[in-house]
C-alpha cells in the first residue's frame, strides 16, 4: 500500500466533511419585532447552521455579488425634536441617547438629518439673518432656538458617537432672498444666489467652530411643495444653475469636505433629480421621501446617472397602527430603498412632546415622533423607533449590500459588515407564521417568523471575505471644451463597488471628491468647470474591504472662453448658462430657435462679450402674448450689476409674432460677462436675437395708440414707448384718417401720452405718432380715432343704481343665471326687477365709470381684455383695469353709448337681436340702434341731475352726533322752506324717509342700519340732489 498517498487522500476527505461542521458551528443571533407589539426588539434564542430540507421561503445570500455601501440609519433632528428632549431630566435624557446612539451598547443610530433654519417641526419660523440686503452674511448668527436647543443635544450625541453623520437641509432662504418675501412659497430670488451660497459656508463654518462638522447638505427640503411652513420651490433648473455657479464652487472653495445631495423629495419625479445629477459634477447624489411614486425610482435615477441616491424622509402619523406602519415602512422604506440602491435611510421625527410638537403654525400636527417625551422622566417609545433600531443596531457604517432573492411573503435584505459579519432583515407580510431558510455557503438555518413581523438575523462566519481592489490605471484627461474635461482609465479589478474621482487645482494638495462612479466604470466627464484652467485629477476604486491605491495623476486644461462680438448678430440660445428658460422652434426670419418661457427673475447669461469701446444702442428680436408689459434687462457681471438697457416686451400680437425693439445703451465697454434678466409676471416673451450698434439708430415705431373722448372738446392720446433713444415723438391728426395729415404736438422723450384740445362736439378724429431723433424718424404707429362727447346730455349720478335699457330691442342689461361667479356672460333680458339687472354707475376719474351688478358686487368687464370685434362681455371682480372701466357718452335723445376704455370699441346687442339671452358684445362705434342705451336711476334721481363730485348748489353738510350713535345732523344754510329726506340702499331699497324745515334737520336711523354706503336724496324748493354717505 502506498501510505503517503493513502494520507493524502484521507487528509482532503477530511478537510470536506470538516467544512459543513465549521459552518454549522455558526451561531446565528435573531432579534424580533412583532406588528402584535408583544415582542419590540427582543433577542430570541440563537440558531445555528446545518443541513436542511426544501422551504418555500428559502433566502438564498451571496456574497461575491455586492452592491452600495452603506452611509447609515437614523432620523431627523428638528429643533422641536431636541427642545423635547431638553425637557427630560438629565439622567433620564443621556440614558435615552445613550440607548439610541451608542454604536457598542445601544442602537447605533448613524445619522442624523437637521434643518438649517426652521423646519415645520420649529417652535417658531426663523433663519440665521433676515436682515435684508446683507449679502455678506455680516449678521449672520446661529442665535435663537437652535443654538438654545438644537446644538445642544446634537453635541451630547456627538459625544457619544463622534462619527455620527450630519445632513443639514433648509425649509427655506431668509426671506428676503424669496420672491415673495414671505415663509411660505415663493422661490429663491436669482440675484440673490452668491448671497444665499455665502449663507450656506457661514453655516458650515459657524457649526465646525461648534464641534460639528457637517457630512452633507441638500440645497431644499421638499423643492417641489410650496405650501409648508416654511417652505420655498426649486426646479431643477434653478437648482443645478445656483449649485453649479455658486453653492458647488462656494464649498469648493471653503476647506469643507461637505457632499451636496440634490432633489430631496418623492419618488413621484425622476426627471429632476436625472437633469440635476448629469449637469452637475458638484453633486454626489440625490435624496428622496415617499409621500408619493415608487420607490423604484431611486434605481432609476441611480442607473441613469451612476451617482449615489439616499432616503432622507417618511413619517408615521399620529392616526397610523403600529402593526400597518411597521409592515409598510419595513417593506417599502428600509428594505426596498435598500435594494433600490440607497445607502441611508432616515425616518421623521426622533422625538415630540406629548402634544406631537412643537411646531411652526403650519406645520405638521400628526407627525409621530420616534419618541415621545410624557415627562421629565417618562418617554414612549413609538413605531419608528423599532424601525430604524430594527436595522441600524445590526448594519455597521460602511457595510454593503449583498445578492439575496425575493420570495412571495418574505421580504428581505442581506448585509455584509465591515467586520465580515452577515445582516439578513426579512419582515413577513402575511398574517400567519411562516418557516423562512436562509442558505448561505452551502449551509442554512431554519426560523418560524410570525405574521406581520421582523425579524433580524446576524453571524459572523464569511466564506468569501472581501479584498481591497486593485488600483485603476492609465488615467488620463482631455479638455472637451471650456467648461469640460474628460476622464478615462483602466480597471484592474473585478470586486469594486465604486470608484472615487478626485480634483484638484494644483495636484499636490487640495483634492476634492467629484464624483463615485459606479463599478466598470472607465469614464467619467468634469463638467461646469472655468475657461482656460488646469485641473487635476486621480482615480481609486472602493469596496467594503477598503479602498485601492490612488491611480496616476492626469490633468487637462479647459478651452479658453471664445469673446463675444456684440455688434454682430447674437442668437439667443448661444448663452453660457440660464436659469429657467426653455429653447423651442422659432418661425421668425432664419428659423432656428428663440428662448421662451421666460418667467421673472429668469435670466441668460453670455460670457466674455467685447463691447470695445463702447455700444450706444441695442435692437432685440422679441414677440410676446402676455396680457402686460415685462422688460428684459441688460446687466454687466452678475443679475443684480450695472444696468446698461431695459428693453420692454409688452403684447406683439402672438408668441411667434416678432417685432424689434431698439434702445440706447449706456456704460458697456471693454469683455464684460452680459446678463439678460427678465422682470415682470409669468410668461413675460420671447427673445431671438440682440445685436448692439455703435452709434445712434434710427428709433423703433411706437405701437398700441389708442384714442379716448375725454369731453365734447379733448380727445386724450396713450401709446407705447418701444425705444429708448428717440428725441421726441410727432403727433398727427387728420379729419378722415385717410389723408390731410396735420402735425398738432411733438412730445418729448419717453412720452407716452398727450391730450389733443379745443376740439368740436360730435366729431371724429384720427391720430398716429412717430418717434424721431437725430438719425431720423421711425415708422408711424397704428391709427386710432375717438368722436368727442355730445353737448345734449347731462351728468351721471355717481353712486345711482340704474336700469340700462337697449334702444333696438327694449331689454335691459342683465347677468346670466343671476350668476355670482367670476365670468358670468351678460346678455339681454326682459326686465324682472331682478338685482342682477340692476348696476350702480360710480366715477373713477378721468370721465371713466364702473358698473357693478347690485346682486353680486362685481363689475362689467370685456373678457381677456381683448380689443377684438365680438369679443363678449362678463362680470369680474373689480381691480381697476381699462376692461373694467366705460365711458358713458351722450348719444342725444335720453340715449347714450356705452364705451371700452382700453378698446375704444362699444356695447352692442350683436345683429339688433331682440332674443332673450343673446350675449352683448364690444364692436366697433356705428350709428345703430343696439349700440344706445337709456339709463333710469331707480335711485329716484334722474340721469342728468347733479353728481356727488360736481359742485352742490346750494351746498350741504352732514354732522354726525359725537355723543349718539345713528343720529345725524343735515345742515342747509342757503335753503328755506320745507324739505324732504330720503335714505336707499345702493340697490334702491327705503331705509328711512324724513321731513322738516331747514336749515337743519335731525334724523335718527332706524334699528339694525348695517355700516355701509347709501344714497341720501334730498328734495325741497331750491334743491334736488343726490349724495353717497358712508354709515360706520
Amino acid at each position: 500500500m502506498n501510505y503517503s498517498k493513502f494520507f493524502k487522500i484521507a487528509s482532503l476527505v477530511w478537510g470536506l466533511m470538516l467544512m459543513p461542521l465549521l459552518m454549522n458551528a455558526q451561531s446565528v443571533d435573531v432579534w424580533l419585532t412583532k406588528g402584535d407589539q408583544s415582542v419590540k426588539l427582543q433577542q430570541q434564542s440563537s440558531l445555528t447552521f446545518g443541513s436542511n430540507g426544501n422551504v418555500p421561503n428559502t433566502i438564498t445570500v451571496n456574497d461575491a455579488n455586492t452592491y452600495q455601501s452603506i452611509t447609515g440609519f437614523g432620523f431627523a433632528l428638528t429643533q422641536g425634536s431636541a427642545e423635547a428632549l431638553s425637557q427630560l431630566n438629565t439622567s433620564t435624557r443621556t440614558a435615552l441617547l445613550n440607548e439610541l446612539f451608542n454604536p457598542a451598547s445601544g442602537n447605533a443610530i448613524s445619522i442624523v438629518r437637521i434643518s438649517i433654519g426652521a423646519s415645520d417641526l420649529s417652535n417658531s419660523v426663523y433663519s440665521y439673518n433676515e436682515t435684508s440686503g446683507d449679502v455678506n452674511m455680516n449678521n449672520f448668527s446661529l442665535a435663537g432656538p437652535d443654538q438654545t436647543y438644537l446644538i445642544p443635544i446634537l453635541q451630547d450625541i456627538l459625544t457619544i458617537n463622534p462619527n455620527i453623520k450630519v445632513l443639514a437641509t433648509p425649509w427655506t432662504a431668509p426671506t428676503w432672498m424669496k420672491t415673495n418675501n414671505t415663509w411660505i412659497g415663493g422661490s429663491l430670488n436669482a440675484s440673490y444666489y452668491a448671497a444665499y451660497a455665502t449663507y450656506f459656508v457661514k453655516y458650515l463654518d459657524a457649526m465646525s467652530a461648534l464641534g460639528i462638522d457637517i457630512w452633507a447638505i441638500t440645497p431644499q427640503n421638499e423643492p417641489e411643495n410650496p405650501f409648508n411652513e416654511p417652505s420655498m420651490l426649486m426646479n431643477s433648473t434653478e437648482q443645478k444653475n445656483f449649485i453649479n455657479n455658486n453653492l458647488g464652487p462656494a464649498i469648493a472653495s471653503s476647506g469643507h469636505a461637505t457632499k451636496i445631495i440634490a432633489f430631496d423629495h418623492n419618488c413621484d419625479n425622476t426627471a429632476y433629480p436625472i437633469d440635476v445629477l448629469n449637469n452637475s459634477s458638484y453633486v454626489d447624489g440625490a435624496a428622496f421621501h415617499l409621500y408619493g411614486g415608487n420607490i423604484s425610482a431611486m434605481s432609476t435615477v441611480k442607473n441613469q446617472t451612476g451617482k449615489n441616491v439616499y432616503f432622507t424622509e417618511q413619517f408615521t402619523s399620529t392616526n397610523g397602527n403600529f402593526s400597518g406602519d411597521l409592515g409598510w415602512h419595513m417593506q417599502n422604506v428600509v428594505i426596498g430603498s435598500m435594494r433600490n440602491w440607497s445607502k441611508s435611510v432616515i425616518e421623521w421625527n426622533l422625538a415630540t412632546n406629548s402634544s406631537y410638537g412643537p411646531k411652526t403654525p403650519g406645520g405638521c400636527s400628526e407627525c409621530l415622533g420616534a419618541v415621545t417625551v410624557n415627562s421629565s422622566s417618562s418617554i414612549t417609545r413609538n413605531v419608528s423607533y423599532y424601525i430604524i433600531s430594527q436595522v441600524s443596531k445590526f448594519v455597521q457604517p460602511g457595510a454593503v449590500r449583498i445578492e439575496s432573492n425575493t420570495t412571495a411573503s418574505i421580504s428581505n435584505v442581506a448585509f455584509s459588515n465591515p467586520d465580515g459579519s452577515k445582516v439578513v432583515l426579512a419582515y413577513n407580510s402575511s398574517g400567519g407564521a411562516q418557516n423562512v431558510k436562509v442558505v448561505f455557503g452551502g449551509q442554512s438555518f431554519v426560523y418560524s417568523l410570525p405574521g406581520s413581523s421582523a425579524a433580524t438575523f446576524v453571524w459572523s462566519g464569511e466564506t468569501n471575505p472581501p479584498t481591497i481592489p486593485s488600483a485603476p490605471s492609465g488615467l488620463n484627461a482631455g479638455a472637451q471644451s471650456s467648461s469640460s474635461i474628460a476622464l478615462s482609465w483602466s480597471d484592474n479589478s473585478n470586486n469594486e463597488v465604486n470608484f472615487e474621482v478626485q480634483r484638484s487645482p494644483t495636484g499636490s494638495g487640495s483634492w476634492v471628491q467629484v464624483a463615485t462612479p459606479g463599478a466598470n466604470t472607465t469614464g467619467y466627464t468634469n463638467t461646469g468647470l472655468s475657461a482656460s484652467t488646469t485641473y487635476y485629477y486621480r482615480v481609486r476604486a472602493s469596496n467594503s474591504a477598503g479602498n485601492s491605491a490612488w491611480s496616476n495623476t492626469s490633468s487637462a486644461t479647459t478651452h479658453n472662453q471664445p469673446t463675444i462680438n456684440p455688434f454682430n448678430t447674437v442668437e439667443a440660445e448661444s448663452y453660457t448658462s440660464q436659469s429657467g428658460t426653455q429653447l423651442e422652434t422659432t418661425s421668425d426670419t432664419g428659423g432656428g430657435q428663440n428662448v421662451g418661457y421666460a418667467d421673472a427673475n429668469d435670466y441668460l447669461q453670455y460670457s466674455n462679450v467685447d463691447f470695445g469701446s463702447g455700444a450706444s444702442s441695442l435692437e432685440a428680436r422679441i414677440a410676446s402674448n402676455a396680457s402686460f408689459t415685462g422688460t428684459i434687462e441688460f446687466r454687466l457681471g452678475s443679475t443684480g450689476g450695472a444696468l446698461i438697457a431695459t428693453v420692454s416686451v409688452g403684447n406683439t400680437g402672438g408668441w411667434q409674432s416678432w417685432v424689434t425693439r431698439t434702445v440706447s445703451v449706456s456704460g458697456a465697454s471693454g469683455v464684460q460677462n452680459l446678463y439678460l434678466v427678465f422682470k415682470g409676471g409669468n410668461g413675460i416673451g420671447n427673445l431671438n436675437w440682440f445685436k448692439f450698434g455703435a452709434g445712434p439708430t434710427i428709433p423703433q415705431a411706437p405701437s398700441g395708440l389708442s384714442a379716448s373722448a375725454q369731453s365734447s372738446s379733448s380727445i386724450a392720446l396713450s401709446w407705447t414707448d418701444n425705444s429708448g433713444n428717440e428725441v421726441n415723438f410727432e403727433v398727427q391728426r387728420s379729419p378722415s384718417g385717410s389723408g390731410s395729415w396735420v402735425q398738432i404736438a411733438t412730445p418729448g422723450a419717453d412720452a407716452t401720452t398727450y391730450t389733443s384740445s379745443g376740439l368740436s362736439a360730435s366729431t371724429t378724429y384720427y391720430y398716429r405718432v412717430r418717434a424721431s431723433n437725430s438719425a431720423g424718424s421711425s415708422a408711424w404707429s397704428n391709427t386710432a380715432n375717438a368722436t368727442t362727447q355730445g353737448t345734449s346730455g347731462g351728468g351721471i349720478v355717481s353712486g345711482g343704481t340704474y336700469k340700462i335699457t337697449n334702444k333696438a330691442s327694449g331689454k335691459v342689461v342683465d347677468v346670466s343665471g343671476v350668476s355670482t361667479s367670476n365670468g358670468a356672460r351678460i346678455h339681454q333680458w326682459d326686465w324682472a326687477n331682478g338685482n342682477n339687472q340692476k348696476w350702480v354707475v360710480e366715477s373713477v376719474g378721468s370721465g371713466l365709470y364702473k358698473l357693478t351688478a347690485v346682486h353680486s358686487g362685481k363689475v362689467l368687464d370685456v373678457v381677456d381684455a381683448s380689443n377684438a370685434n365680438g369679443k363678449e362681455i362678463q362680470q369680474w371682480d373689480y381691480f381697476g383695469s381699462a376692461n373694467q372701466q366705460w365711458q358713458i357718452q351722450d348719444a342725444g335723445s335720453g340715449y347714450f353709448k356705452i364705451i371700452a376704455s382700453h378698446s375704444n370699441k362699444v356695447l352692442e346687442v350683436p345683429g339688433s337681436s331682440t332674443s332673450n339671452g343673446t350675449k352683448l358684445v364690444q364692436s366697433n362705434s356705428g350709428s345703430g340702434d343696439h349700440q344706445l342705451w337709456s339709463f333710469e336711476n331707480l335711485s329716484g334721481a334722474r340721469l342728468g341731475e347733479v353728481s356727488d363730485e360736481q359742485q352742490l348748489t346750494p351746498s350741504f353738510s352732514i354732522y354726525p352726533n359725537p355723543v349718539q350713535n345713528g343720529m345725524f345732523t343735515v345742515s342747509l344754510p342757503q335753503v328755506e322752506g320745507a324739505v324732504s329726506l330720503k335714505l336707499t340702499d345702493l340697490s334702491g331699497r327705503a331705509i328711512g324717509i324724513w321731513s322738516a324745515q331747514s336749515p337743519e334737520i335731525k334724523i335718527t336711523l332706524p334699528a339694525g342700519v348695517k355700516r355701509g354706503l347709501y344714497l341720501l336724496e334730498i328734495e325741497g324748493p331750491s334743491i334736488r340732489t343726490v349724495k353717497k354717505v358712508h354709515i360706520q
